[in-house]
């Protein structure tokens, strides 16, 4: 299923960004308490399963790039990510940072944005 390109543009789409196995959240998981981010830089000229991956930089408020077709002989590619990970690497970042919501009686938060995780 997760292969299948005959999915993509149908109501069954939405099965290909679900995490195969839980192996991956578990992981980040443990890494997020253990104040562990984790970035990734995905190449691939053949299929990864980009959904399952992601979810460690997903959990752990890291992030992911993904390079389909990666080739690097081709000058554009090469750019393209020697760019990318010098932005990254020369980036400012926060680390270990707490954020508490709290909300009136009555109120209840039922969404939250961004690459984090939510222990409570």
């Amino acid at each position: 299923m997760r292969e299948d390109k005959k999915v993509l543009g149908t109501s069954k789409e939405n099965a290909l960004l679900q995490t195969s196995n839980s192996f991956y959240k578990s992981f980040a998981v443990e890494c997020s308490k253990n104040q562990v981010s984790i970035d990734m830089f995905l190449f691939s000229s053949q299929y990864q399963d980009v959904a399952s991956l992601s979810n460690l930089p997903r959990y752990t408020g890291g992030q992911t790039w993904f390079y389909p077709g990666w080739n690097a002989g081709r000058p554009e590619d090469a750019i393209k990510f020697a760019s990318e990970l010098s932005d990254h690497l020369s980036s400012e970042i926060g680390l270990e940072a707490v954020l508490r919501v709290r909300a009136t009686t009555g109120l209840r938060m039922n969404a939250f944005y961004g690459n984090f995780f939510n222990r409570s």
